[in-house]
């Protein structure tokens, strides 16, 4: 980390040289020094449950945001000294973050099929797409914009501040736990920001293009929230999938930019704004269709585990033995084995911590010792473990000519399977 906060002011030293090899040897040490801190910092934070990374995510961005408009009028030893002093900074708060966090031992997950397939790959389409449009209108807008511009500041500022009052108020004030559901927000934002481009852009030029700008921002940001959440509850390597996800989510959409450029040199200068409405008005359509295709995905898939949990649930009468059997078999505690019963019935996990008055971190350590003792990574294995035992209990009834047993077993006045909690 010192390395790489060393590297990152590398420009600086670089500048006074006259040779472009030399400052452009400094351009790529700066560069790879903030891959390091990069990965240092999405290393910690997909170690962290959602509800926490994603405050951290965007109030970093609020202040980025205010340090953008503090900063805009600021003189060269100014900015020189800023350059010199956050990486530096950057770094050692990182270091100091990692040794006081907890729960950063290194996770040894096989990366098999249904583990990939379990990934939110419709979403993450979805924002690539997102990176793809916002490099193509970044091309055809970027000589109208102006990071030193009043009206690009305060939309910065403002939009990423409203941003995190929102998520404070979905976070603490719903209690909710999936700040990676307020895709739809992003998405507004982008379209909107499209929308205004195509609309307004011959009278209000300089307002349309910050706009535009500053909704790319939040994009990033939303994807650093989704991909921080989605490698923590997959329990994902961190550095090599937050690693990869910034490198297509962020290269790929330049490269094809650069491509194109590459290809047709000079479109992007002889432009027509005709032209960079047209395209983008196509953009704002295309992250429309994008995003309903999204959600048609999302509700067929809502509608399967509705009938796989409803099938789950068929078997109530078993399922008491079944879950003893399970929790004998592979030496579950008592209550994990109850924490196993009610997640049989379609329970989610902050479900279950509402039913059984026990926090939602409580449920969630109990729910990993569940998967590494039976040795499964997803809910669906449990279920299906559960519905094997199920089967071969009522065989093994049916074999002896008598229904089998249906007493619930009872431990310590902890409800059973046969009695389900209602979620309060």
């Amino acid at each position: 980390m010192t390395l790489g906060a060393l590297l990152a002011t590398s420009p600086i030293y670089f500048q006074s040289f006259t040779s472009d090899a030399v400052v452009m040897a400094g351009g790529v040490l700066h560069g790879a020094a903030s891959a390091i801190l990069l990965l240092g910092w999405g290393n910690l934070l997909c170690s962290i449950e959602p509800r926490r990374s994603a405050p951290y995510i965007v109030f970093s961005f609020m202040i980025y945001g205010l340090s953008s408009a503090l900063l805009s009028g600021a003189s060269a030893s100014v900015l020189e000294f800023v350059t010199l002093a956050l990486p530096a900074a950057s770094a050692f708060f990182l270091v100091w973050s990692l040794k006081n966090t907890q729960n950063m031992e290194t996770r040894e997950v096989t990366i098999t099929r249904p583990i990939l397939k379990g990934l939110p790959w419709g979403m993450f389409t979805l924002l690539v797409i997102c990176a793809i449009v916002n490099s193509a209108i970044k091309g055809l807008i970027a000589a109208n914009i102006s990071t030193a511009t009043a009206s690009y500041n305060l939309l910065l500022t403002g939009l990423y501040s409203a941003i995190f009052l929102v998520l404070c108020v979905w976070l603490f004030g719903l209690k909710r736990d999936d700040p990676e559901k307020m895709w739809p927000l992003f998405i507004i934002i982008l379209f909107g920001s499209l929308l205004f481009y195509s609309s307004f852009s011959s009278e209000h030029l300089d307002m349309a293009s910050s706009f535009v700008s500053v909704a790319q921002g939040c994009i990033t940001m939303f994807f650093w929230v989704f991909l921080a959440a989605a490698i923590y509850r997959q329990q994902l390597p961190r550095l090599i999938f937050f690693g990869l996800g910034n490198l297509v989510f962020r290269q790929v959409p330049s490269f094809l930019s650069d491509a194109f450029a590459w290809i047709a040199p000079g479109f992007y200068i002889q432009a027509s704004r005709t032209l960079a409405v047209a395209i983008t008005s196509m953009s704002a359509l295309l992250v429309i269709i994008a995003t309903i295709v999204l959600l048609t995905r999302q509700s067929k898939k809502i509608d399967v585990e509705i009938n796989s949990q409803a099938k789950a649930e068929a078997p109530s009468d078993a399922l008491p033995s079944a879950t003893d059997s399970l929790a004998a078999r592979y030496g579950l505690t008592s209550r994990e084995s109850e924490v196993v019963t009610i997640m049989a019935h379609g329970y989610t996990l902050r479900q279950i911590g509402e039913a059984l008055y026990i926090s939602h971190d409580t449920v969630r350590s109990h729910s990993k010792s569940i998967h590494r003792k039976l040795g499964i990574h997803h809910k669906q294995e449990l279920l299906k473990m559960i519905e094997q035992e199920s089967k071969e209990y009522m065989l093994a009834g049916d074999s002896n000519g008598t229904p089998p047993a249906t007493e619930p077993s009872t431990a310590d006045g902890v409800r059973t399977a046969a009695d389900p909690p209602s979620p309060s």
